[in-house]
């Protein structure tokens, strides 16, 4: 089992938060890798199913979020923060 990615949950807070429009999970792994936020180690950039793992640990996150009412899903993909 892969280890834990650190502040995930609050790196996609802040990322949503960042922005007033809905942006999808993939955006959301984009400014993730690009904005240094998280130190995304080399195991969690291997390919599984197509795309790097930490991009399934980012939709999982946000399906969390979005039971604990902390974001919205406002289409499929895509989610915006609660005000």
């Amino acid at each position: 089992m892969r280890e834990r990615i650190e502040g995930l949950t609050n790196a996609i807070r802040q990322i949503l938060k960042s922005h007033d429009t809905a942006l999808s999970w993939r955006e959301i792994c984009l400014e993730i890798r690009g904005s240094g936020l998280l130190c995304i180690a080399p195991e969690q950039e291997e390919i599984t199913y197509g795309q790097p793992n930490f991009y399934h640990s980012v939709r999982r996150t946000l399906t969390e979020l979005v039971r604990r009412d902390e974001v919205t899903r406002v289409n499929r993909g895509m989610y915006l923060r609660r005000p």
